[in-house]
């Protein structure tokens, strides 16, 4: 189980911050705009032209005092807040008041603050906005529908802006909030992982060591270092023998799971030539195929392109395979490995002409101590610990791989695995 390397929850924070040093920056090249605008036709916003150069300036100074957190940006943000409503006061006011041509500026105005997403700003907003709005009509005498109009619309800006950009918050949050459970989770599971480990590794050694020894007196009383053994207590000590091996057997594959699982393949993966690592399975394999005078087919192209893998588990998950296809195959079947390669996947193929997986089976057949019921071979129940195929899939997803099953033609099953080339050594 690795632990957790995704990035610091502390970038949502950086997010905001980004957000609200590009307002200050969007903010003034809007204004930049009006202040443009001012010069090409002068006489009609030429009240706007001192304002509007003003605002951009602020707001520029502003955006750059922000970036360097030389200050504290809530306060940078507040008494930009505060400029910004003096300054297009002042440009209301002396430029028709309620029947000012720059009321709409208002309207982005909200807008922009309501995008900043500080409620401080948004109470700030309406609350010198709104009174100064009723305070030019009252002194104006002149109730017109423009003032009332930008007022709601000043609103509706501000608060769509603000709802909008909340309820992203929101969603970010929550985000968040599984995060930190699933760091939590993972952290709880990182420690079962290990615990687990740390059982296994003292489980092994109590277990096998005694196991061991049990074997071994047992080969003595059968070789006769303990006096004349009849044929029948040849027969029952065989018997005790084959059960301890079959239970040795599972003792080492549950200790070479546990070890799987709980291994980072990538810190000890290494460029190896996999012809050779290959045969060496291949080879691993061979007394059991031939015991059961079984054709073994074998296609491996003379060179193949270096890849990288952990060694002695790519051998392992091929010597399962192989052991696997042989263990199903009755006496005198064939079993095929064949190899294929192109820039993206290493493809091993291996073929059996034994008695097949039934379709039902086939989805738990990488489960921990699944086995199919009453598997017979040559008139023999066949045994194992149902943790071969388990081994497999975990070195197989350990290295990035794919592992699919079939049947084969006219009879048997076909596995493919697909180990990743990795880019570096794909020219190798």
């Amino acid at each position: 189980m690795k632990e957790n390397t995704n990035p610091d929850i502390n970038s949502y924070s950086e997010q905001v911050f980004e957000l609200r040093s590009n307002i200050l920056l969007l903010r003034g090249i809007f204004y930049l705009f009006i202040f443009l605008l001012s010069i090409l036709d002068y006489s009609y916003l030429k009240n706007a032209f001192s304002v509007s150069l003003c605002l951009f300036l602020s707001n520029l100074a502003s955006y750059i005092l922000f970036k360097k957190k030389k200050i504290s940006p809530h306060r940078i943000m507040y008494f930009q807040q505060l400029l910004n409503l003096g300054l297009l006061f002042l440009l209301i006011f002396y430029s028709g008041r309620s029947n000012s041509p720059f009321l709409i500026l208002f309207i982005v105005e909200g807008f922009f603050c309501g995008i900043f997403y500080n409620i401080l700003c948004v109470f700030l907003f309406f609350g010198l906005f709104v009174p100064f709005m009723i305070a030019i009509c009252i002194y104006d005498s002149n109730m017109q529908y423009l003032p009332l109009l930008t007022i709601i619309a000043s609103i509706f800006a501000t608060v769509s802006a603000f709802m909008i950009i909340r309820e992203q918050d929101n969603r970010k949050i929550e985000l968040i909030s599984y995060y930190l459970k699933l760091e939590k989770l993972n952290t709880r599971l990182i420690g079962i992982s290990r615990l687990r480990k740390n059982f296994m590794d003292i489980a092994y050694h109590d277990m096998k060591s005694p196991l061991s020894t049990v074997i071994g007196f047992i080969q003595n009383i059968l070789s006769g270092y303990g006096g004349p053994v009849t044929d029948k207590q040849q027969d029952w000590l065989n018997r005790c023998v084959d059960r301890l091996d079959a239970l040795s057997r599972q003792i080492n594959d549950l200790y070479f799971l546990a070890n799987i699982e709980s291994t980072d393949f990538n810190e000890i993966k290494k460029r190896c030539d996999i012809v050779q690592e290959l045969e060496l399975a291949v080879a691993e394999v061979m007394d059991k195929i031939n015991k059961k005078e079984q054709k073994f087919i074998k296609d491996i192209p003379s060179t193949l392109p270096w890849v990288v893998v952990v060694p002695i588990l790519f051998r392992q998950c091929i010597v399962n395979l192989l052991g696997n296809a042989s263990k199903y195959t009755p006496i005198g079947g064939t079993i095929e490995l064949r190899v294929e390669y192109n820039e993206d996947w290493l493809t091993i193929i291996i073929k059996d002409s034994g008695i097949g997986i039934p379709d039902d089976c086939k989805p738990r057949i990488f489960d921990e101590f699944f086995r199919v019921k009453n598997t017979i071979v040559d008139n023999q129940k066949v045994s194992g610990t149902g943790l071969g195929l388990t081994i497999v899939k975990s070195i197989v997803d350990g290295h990035g791989g794919t592992i699919e099953v079939r049947d084969n033609q006219p009879r048997g099953t076909v596995f493919i695995v697909k180990f990743p080339m990795v880019e570096e050594y794909r020219e190798a």
